[in-house]
């Protein structure tokens, strides 16, 4: 992204990270491979759906779903 190109991207962003502080020092690239870990290795794929919209799994047949793949609502 191009700070020239898309200027309140940037203003919007540089205002959240003086707002928000946070005392995690984890890497942001650890967080994040953290997170596919436990969607990997721990999360139901099988039986459930991600919802972020309800931040909380959703099971797959209610949905009418059958993919085996990870899903994401």
């Amino acid at each position: 992204m191009n700070e020239n190109r898309y200027p309140e991207f940037f203003r919007v962003s540089n205002e959240y990270s003086r707002q928000w502080k946070s005392k995690n020092t984890t890497e942001v690239e650890l967080l994040f491979l953290q997170l596919l870990s436990y969607y990997v290795k721990t999360f139901n794929t099988k039986q459930f759906v991600i919802s972020i919209q309800t931040r909380m799994p959703v099971v797959k047949i209610d949905k009418n779903w059958h993919s085996k793949k990870l899903l994401v609502e």
